[in-house]
């Protein structure tokens, strides 16, 4: 693996600075858009990478809740939420929820992917034992977070009932389930 050297790191900054404040400036007048948000460090083909740290695959440093200052409302055409909603609270989501639908285009496509609660439950009960030995952490991650920093503890639990009961107060019909994995390794 190749190692980067500090002038390749500086170059990378300046490229994600350079993305991040031309899309607070032009994003507004585009059209037929795609956010990625909480994008992190993971980059996602044609879409515009979201995220409220400036991080190397940044292209719209934003809080969620000021989307509609830099994105028209309706020109939207996809939303990808990946593991972001559990970081909010239950009065946050339903807001950004409300953004989300109102920068959406009439047959936009809004994707999430959260934690499942009643996935993790049946995990641990399946795997009782190995949960109440020493050493082995009881889904810590999936429930809290990493806690790797300020921003990576969660506030919020999902299931499926929930998060569609959200979804339609923030205004979203057609709600199901999709295959996350499925989804990003098109």
């Amino acid at each position: 693996m190749k190692k980067t050297t500090l002038l390749e790191k500086i170059k990378l900054g300046l490229a994600s600075l350079y993305r991040a404040v031309h899309n607070s400036i032009f994003l507004r007048f585009k059209r037929k858009i795609k956010l990625n948000l909480g994008a992190g460090g993971t980059r996602m083909e044609g879409y515009t990478n979201v995220d409220s740290l400036l991080l190397r695959e940044t292209d719209l440093l934003a809080e969620l809740k000021r989307l509609p200052i830099f994105v028209t409302r309706g020109t939207v055409t996809h939303i990808y939420a990946s593991h972001i909603f559990e970081h909010f609270s239950t009065k946050e989501i339903k807001r950004i929820l409300k953004i989300c639908h109102s920068l959406l285009e009439k047959d936009g496509e809004l994707r999430i992917s959260v934690p499942d609660l009643d996935k993790i439950v049946k995990m641990y009960t399946n795997h009782w034992e190995y949960f109440h030995t020493k050493g082995n952490s009881p889904l810590l991650g999936p429930i809290y977070g990493g806690q790797t920093s300020r921003y990576d503890f969660h506030k919020t639990g999902f299931n499926f009932v929930w998060i569609s009961q959200l979804l339609e107060e923030a205004g979203f019909t057609d709600i199901k389930e999709y295959d996350a994995e499925e989804f990003t390794a098109r």
